[in-house]
């Protein structure tokens, strides 16, 4: 049975920040944090800490070596010293603001190991290198963790030449109908889970802002994927299975994409086994049918909001009320206040 979004003694925000595994030094002000992570995204964590003397003209806390690029980072959030761990990461970056009314800051970006993948080119692509080969390379050449689906396609080969390991890997995970999370220097690509929401958000009790929109435009009637035989010599082609998603208001992607009534063809001229084209043509669909209803929620701050996760929505109408699926999460914490926002659905890309 799910619960409140809302945490009970949520009147005092707390939280715990290690440097290098060395708690922050209590002389540090902190104005504000700010932690945006999601599904096929690369996370991110910006620090603002009061720093600069205009008498001494000094900035001390971006001169010592506390927040130097490359220091470890882990933030825990929580209310009344009771903490849950919402990043870890690196330091990749500080810079320091002056502004006419206001005191001097020092801001501090910090990221995922994994960072260095949108600055990697994706390997060239042999014959004989499935998805799962491919994947498992980029991220073993790149010193990470990895977490895989199994995945026996190569449509790695779509990917264009010139392409990023990140731009690569989230090809290679669409393609199969699988996701990208990334924590800690682990990268993992699997199927959307579904599993029953562990809490729940309702209008009028823990829902402090709200936009959602259901949007038939988005969904496709049928999916249509058409390559060469597996020998180059014939085309063949594949029509997409409706897939199983979650309930979120009461009228499905199928029911919507009756209003348009729209057949999404997709040519290759690459070859493919047949059930390799099947699978790419039901990751297709499965991704139109998670675009039908996307939005934002701002919530109070909850730690155990993550994206991948499913949401309870309730008091939002037959439309809107049932089980959102996440897919990103931003927690701010500044004066005081922690709220979470959480962003639904994926946005169309057609």
């Amino acid at each position: 049975m799910s619960r409140s979004v809302r945490s009970p003694n949520a009147d005092l925000v707390s939280f715990e920040l290690l440097i290098d595994d060395a708690p922050l030094p209590d002389d540090i002000v902190v104005r504000s944090f700010e932690v945006d992570q999601g599904l096929n995204r690369l996370p991110r964590v910006r620090i603002v800490v009061e720093d600069g003397n205009a008498a001494e003209q000094a900035f001390d806390v971006s001169s010592a070596s506390l927040f130097v690029p490359g220091a470890g980072i882990a933030l825990a959030l929580g209310y009344h010293g009771q903490h849950t761990r919402v990043f870890q990461g690196i330091v990749l970056a500080q810079s320091i603001r002056i502004e006419a009314v206001g005191s001097p800051v020092l801001i501090v970006t910090c990221g995922d190991r994994a960072e260095k993948l949108a600055r990697l080119t994706a390997p060239v692509v042999g014959d004989d290198l499935n998805d799962e080969d491919m994947v498992a390379e980029i991220l073993q050449g790149a010193g990470l963790d990895a977490d895989l689906a199994r995945m026996s396609g190569r449509s790695a080969r779509e990917v264009r030449q010139g392409a990023t390991a990140w731009d690569c890997l989230l090809g290679i995970a669409s393609a199969n109908g699988l996701v990208v999370s990334v924590g800690n220097g682990r990268v993992v690509l699997a199927a959307p889970s579904f599993d029953a929401p562990d809490l729940f958000a309702a209008y009028g009790d823990s829902i402090l802002g709200l936009e959602l929109s259901m949007n038939a435009a988005t969904q496709d009637a049928a999916v249509r994927v058409e390559a060469f035989d597996a020998e180059g010599h014939e085309r063949i082609s594949a029509t997409a299975s409706e897939p199983s998603v979650n309930a979120h208001g009461n009228l499905t992607g199928k029911v919507l994409s009756r209003v348009l009534d729209v057949t999404r063809s997709v040519m290759s001229d690459s070859a493919m086994q047949p059930e390799r084209l099947q699978a790419w043509a039901d990751a297709i669909l499965f991704e139109s049918r998670l675009s039908r209803v996307t939005g934002e929620v701002l919530l109070p701050g909850n730690a155990s909001l993550v994206a991948g996760h499913l949401l309870e929505l309730n008091g939002l109408g037959d439309r809107f009320n049932g089980n959102a699926y996440m897919t990103s999460v931003r927690h701010i914490v500044e004066s005081g206040a922690w709220q979470t926002s959480v962003f639904l659905g994926f946005e169309d890309r057609v």
